[in-house]
């Protein structure tokens, strides 16, 4: 093995004399030097100190260099520097006046005992993976006083394919100059330069992947002892042990890198398994499963159901998100999926579509006939007056846009239901602002059918009735134990066809900008059980990404948006509804975005990137976000109690979207705010925060999904003032002064005060 020879860009001779010392060949290149076709490639690798002065004359060089599977080292953030998968700049992902780096335990490249200790700020050095491509791995991790990773201080990118095949890239993302002439930080990179030089990292990775892409799980775990039924009057979901079932759910959609391809063209068993590990982490009881055509492989579909098994999570199976052209061909995906499902007690049911328009639900032939909507003719019976012509010519004649429709379609039929959807849409909004969808017909009862309009929406109505038979009747004949509902967006949620249905499943992001918005949110619940008084319902997504943009300019960030989930979750136990799904378990990436979802538009990146119970910290398992241990806490709260219990009021707060909340049970206290204060319970915070307290005769239990300073008056709990107490948990301050307790709370510890002797 020949020489490595290294590039260092910047003015670091400390680093050159360093890997020189070492046995590696090391130089200095200048501007000129970078800037050079060619001039490159007599190395093997280039460290680059001073990312942001590096010249942008010199940027298309490097990036051949890396092309051509070349090493690189980055010294310190770089953001955007060559818009390649690396770092972040958002604010989740910078620490500031951390104490202590040390070795990340979940590798083996370095030595275990690393550490330094000082007074550390930057930007995690973190990588974004892409699917069968490329592989990171965090190296260094940044701890606070309380031993928290606050990020990465170093990590690793090994390219195993793709355009950098081969090319492996060492990042650092410390501020500070000093921290790379520490001996301890100049042997690291010594040592992972020598793994390098070895070239042996990405035949190794991918070898990991090809495992994990063929690795499949038999069938082995216990399932529950029967199916979930319906209550005797239809309104509520029961377990087999009598008991109403409420759904904690999350939609599920594949890991932090494969989103929407984690069952045909991708799988990896690994991190599909964490995904549910971490579900059921977070107290999540129910996925709303997108598979994503992965009824075509049944080896990766039983996998599902026995981690669905494994993890107690119930499935609401999507088997299929986008129209096929004939009844026939929907018949068949439903087949292949009962085949595997129709026996299983830990399935919940079959959500027909995600998100159908009257376009998708327009386009599938059935018994080889035209749908109701197609034979009513729209663009040619109606004039402009009922919908928007030329958006449905330029549409059709652009072949294509969204909503989707079905491509085996001409042109004529192709206009006929662009019209329907316009029709439909405008008629809607005659009594129902755009902005407030997810209140379907509007804020004050059912959609008035005026006379001109009578036909039109009889024909709608027949073809969504229609499009529902087919498959529900295919769907029991084959399976007589789970439900059937369709994932609606639109107002079509509450047309009467929807009657067949077994529950409902509601779509909600009306954006939190006021406290009014967050009441029709919650409300949804309240229009749908008007509409449906004999059926469950629940709403299949819901969420407020922390990347919504405020009408102040900022975002509303992960504190705000957790206050605002919890606020949708208790509205459904309070009021006894059958459960809501957030969208969704784990964030996705803006740099994955770019990767494998061309669709999502460069202006809504970061509204859609930010959704979720956990983000991407540079581990498969990610970083929580506060909704995930306010979940956790519900859970428990939810396995002691029935949909019905406990009172939650919403009122005007001092937080982003102008809503706080409390939720009162004769245990239990939930408190989403800036601040409180009662006899009970008194803390103020500079972000919104969830303080969650359970009690009973023996124990008080409190959590926060902050740092938050907390005072608790035990008398207001049935304890004595004289009650000695052992405090159980993770906190930084504890002071007892007579019945009021004061304690510094970390986030997402919960925190048992036990009688002593008890």
């Amino acid at each position: 093995m020949g020489r490595y020879s290294v590039g260092v860009f910047g003015n670091a001779e400390y680093m050159v004399a360093c890997l020189a010392d070492n046995g590696f060949s090391a130089e200095c290149v200048t501007n000129e030097g970078i800037c050079e076709n060619g001039s490159l490639n007599k190395y093997n690798c280039i460290v680059i100190v001073d990312a942001n002065n590096f010249p942008a004359a010199g940027r298309s060089n490097l990036l051949k260099f890396l092309k051509s599977g070349s090493d690189m080292v980055l010294l310190g953030k770089a953001v955007n520097f060559l818009d390649l998968p690396v770092f972040d700049d958002r604010d989740v992902y910078y620490f500031k006046n951390v104490p202590v780096v040390t070795a990340y335990k979940e590798q083996n490249i370095i030595k275990p005992d690393f550490k330094i200790t000082g007074n550390f700020s930057g930007l995690s050095a973190i990588a974004f993976e892409y699917p069968d491509v490329s592989r990171y791995v965090p190296l260094l991790e940044v701890q606070d006083k309380y031993s928290r990773r606050q990020g990465f201080a170093a990590g690793m990118l090994v390219n195993h394919s793709g355009k950098f095949k081969n090319s492996q890239w060492l990042l650092f993302g410390i501020d500070s100059p000093e921290f790379y002439r520490n001996s301890e930080c100049l042997d690291t990179i010594v040592k992972v330069l020598n793994k390098f030089k070895e070239k042996s990292l990405p035949a190794k990775f991918a070898k990991k992947d090809r495992i994990n892409k063929n690795s499949r799980l038999k069938i082995v775990s216990p399932e529950p002892d029967g199916f979930i039924k319906l209550s005797k009057d239809g309104k509520h979901f029961v377990l087999p042990n009598g008991r109403k079932f409420f759904a904690l759910g999350c939609n599920y959609i594949g890991p932090f890198e494969r989103k929407c391809e984690f069952g045909e063209d991708y799988f990896n068993l690994q991190r599909i398994e964490e995904d549910f590990k971490k579900a059921k982490e977070a107290g999540i009881n129910t996925f709303r499963i997108w598979q994503f055509r992965i009824d075509l492989y049944p080896d990766r579909f039983k996998t599902l159901m026995e981690l669905a098994r494994k993890y107690q999570i119930y499935l609401l199976l999507q088997p299929r998100e986008h129209p096929l052209a004939t009844d026939k061909q929907h018949i068949k995906v439903f087949e292949n999926t009962v085949e595997i499902a129709g026996d299983e007690t830990i399935v919940l049911g079959y959500d027909l579509m995600n998100e159908p328009y009257i376009t998708m639900m327009g386009s599938t032939s059935i018994d080889g006939k035209q749908t109701e909507i197609l034979k009513h003719k729209t663009y040619e019976k109606y004039s402009n007056d009922y919908f928007d012509r030329k958006w449905v010519d330029d549409t059709v004649r652009e072949k294509g846009g969204w909503p989707e429709i079905g491509t085996w379609l001409g042109d004529k039929a192709a206009k006929n239901l662009y019209a329907a959807y316009s029709m439909f849409k405008r008629y809607i909004e005659k009594y129902n602002s755009a902005n407030d969808y997810s209140c379907l017909y509007g804020l004050d009862g059912k959609l008035p059918i005026e006379a001109n309009y009578a036909p039109f929406i009889s024909a709608v109505d027949e073809t969504v009735s229609d499009w529902i038979l087919f498959q529900k009747n295919v769907i029991n004949k084959l399976d007589k134990n789970h439900f059937v509902t369709v994932g609606y967006n639109t107002s079509l949620a509450a047309m009467p066809a929807n009657k067949q249905l077994d529950f409902t499943s509601h779509h909600i992001y009306q954006m939190p900008y006021s406290y009014e918005d967050v009441q029709k949110s919650v409300t949804t619940f309240d229009r749908l059980r008007a509409f449906w008084p004999n059926k469950p319902i629940t709403l299949g997504e819901f969420g407020f990404s922390s990347g919504i943009k405020m009408p102040d300019g900022k975002y509303l960030g992960t504190d705000a948006g957790s206050v605002a989930e919890m606020m949708v979750y208790l509205h459904a136990f309070a009021n006894d509804y059958s459960g809501a799904y957030l969208w969704m378990l784990s964030e996705w990436p803006v740099a994955n975005m770019k990767h494998n979802a061309h669709w999502i538009s460069v202006d809504r990146q970061i509204y859609e990137s930010r959704f979720g119970m956990y983000y991407y910290d540079g581990t498969s398992h990610g970083h929580p976000k506060p909704i995930m241990y306010a979940t956790k806490f519900f859970r428990e709260y939810i396995d002691s109690h029935n949909p019905g219990d406990g009172k939650l009021k919403i009122m005007r707060a001092d937080t982003p979207m102008q809503a706080g909340y409390v939720f009162t049970d004769k245990d239990a206290l939930f408190a989403g705010n800036t601040k409180y204060n009662s006899k009970r319970l008194e803390f103020q915070s500079d972000l919104p925060v969830n303080v969650m307290l359970m009690w009973n005769a023996e124990q008080l239990k409190i959590m926060a999904t902050r740092d938050v300073e907390v005072k608790i008056k035990m008398l207001e709990f049935g304890f004595s003032k004289d009650t000695d107490f052992d405090a159980d948990g993770l906190y930084d301050s504890f002071v007892k002064d007579g019945d009021t307790i004061s304690l510094k709370l970390l986030e997402g510890q919960p925190v048992t005060f036990l009688i002593k002797g008890k």
